[in-house]
């Protein structure tokens, strides 16, 4: 097959390529006295102001983006496979030069346009548009080439949407400055690893503080796997940090104790978002609720699954949510208790915010207890947004790829 040929032919030359590009980067651009690096701006009094600024950042920003061209094709083992063509630099991002780019790709490789039965990008206007974007220029020379919107990236999408509850967007930005308060230094990241270890003896547990991904749901609930796991150690690292407690249990430990202001500020305030019963329940009702998307967000990315298998897939996935927002009350139950007992282990009561007559920065809906309280305000809306968001980002998505179509 000459798809399959020309893909083994490509894959052996990539390192090569990548060597050369890398070469080619680290070359210095043609060089200009400092002087002659300069912008002539008039003042109001009609005067010169001679603005000198270094130009080479600005020349490797004007650098072209390199576009990654793949393809997927079904070889003579009748085996489903997924290989790197090449990069490719087009001159504009414009839909127009994007397609030219990719059909100029092709033909070098002399892949036959009009045998291509798929096409697949994000949905952004400049790909997605059905008069002016990517796919609808491929179209004009591959008939059958269907562009489909990723379905990996309308799952992520999907999760971005339903996380944009205002409790939610402030649990996610507490978790990634926690994060990033442990990552970004050695010191404090070396009293977090004691603490963890100290407390844990199976080696298999000792799982690093990962930061956030702001792409892939898979890489950011393994993130949140590891916070869950570490709590309790990360609100000991902070009482050590800002209150110097925990001396007697780590005297064995060779940890800095001589913290700066700025570090203890820190710790306390971030020790004082992570302790609140409100962080703890939110945390934990999206860390369940998501975590059966997990599966599917590494299975909608593996190179052997077809349109039809994905589309099964997200027919399943939105199936158990709606049957989860009908035993809500139940499932919550179980978020809610183990809620308490997270809390428990560092010394939080369960409580609820006040109810306000007048409220637009949260959810305001009253209740009698705090667990009625979190399963109307965020347990109902946020299984609500799920569901919401599955039925827009997949419904219809499977219309054009009838197969009459696409065979």
């Amino acid at each position: 097959m000459k798809v399959e040929d020309e893909a083994d032919k490509v894959s052996n030359r990539i390192d090569d390529e990548m060597t050369d590009d890398k070469e080619r980067e680290d070359e210095p651009l043609e060089e200009m006295p400092v002087t002659e690096k300069a912008t002539i701006i008039e003042d109001d009094n009609g005067k010169e102001n001679r603005n000198y600024l270094p130009l080479t950042p600005l020349l490797n920003l004007m650098r072209p983006v390199p576009m990654v061209l793949c393809v997927r094709f079904v070889d003579e083992h009748q085996n489903i496979r997924e290989e790197f063509l090449q990069f490719s630099k087009p001159l504009r991002t414009t839909g127009y030069h994007l397609a030219e780019e990719i059909k100029s790709a092709l033909q070098e490789l002399d892949i036959k346009l009009e045998d291509m039965r798929g096409q697949g990008y994000d949905g952004a206007a400049l790909m997605s548009s059905t008069c002016v974007g990517v796919q609808a220029r491929i179209m004009q020379d591959a008939p059958k080439a269907f562009y489909a919107h990723c379905s990996a990236h309308c799952l992520n999408l999907v999760i971005s949407h339903s996380c944009a509850l205002p409790a939610v967007k402030n649990m996610i930005a507490k978790v990634r400055d926690v994060s990033l308060f442990f990552r970004n230094s050695p010191k404090r990241n070396d009293l977090l690893t004691f603490i963890v270890h100290h407390g844990v003896t199976e080696e298999s547990k000792h799982k690093p503080l990962l930061e956030l991904c702001r792409t892939r749901w898979a890489e950011r609930h393994e993130t949140y796997t590891c916070f869950y796991q570490t709590y309790v150690y990360l609100v000991k690292s902070f009482e050590v940090i800002a209150y110097d407690l925990h001396r007697d249990d780590y005297q064995d430990g060779k940890y800095a104790t001589d913290w700066d202001y700025k570090s203890k500020q820190e710790a306390s305030s971030l020790l004082a978002s992570i302790t609140s019963f409100d962080f703890i329940i939110t945390f934990l009702t999206v860390y369940r609720m998501l975590s059966h998307l997990e599966d599917i967000t590494v299975k909608l990315q593996s190179k052997a699954i077809d349109i039809l298998e994905a589309n099964e897939m997200i027919v399943d996935i939105k199936s158990l949510y709606k049957e989860y927002r009908q035993n809500i009350t139940d499932e919550y139950h179980i978020i809610y208790q183990h809620a308490i007992r997270m809390a428990e282990a560092v010394d939080i009561q369960p409580s609820q915010p006040r109810v306000a007559g007048k409220q637009k920065h949260r959810q305001n809906t009253k209740a009698d207890t705090p667990e009625q309280y979190y399963l109307r305000n965020l347990g109902i809306p946020f299984s609500d947004h799920l569901i919401m968001e599955l039925d827009e980002q997949f419904s219809g998505k499977m219309q054009a790829f009838s197969e009459r179509d696409i065979i």
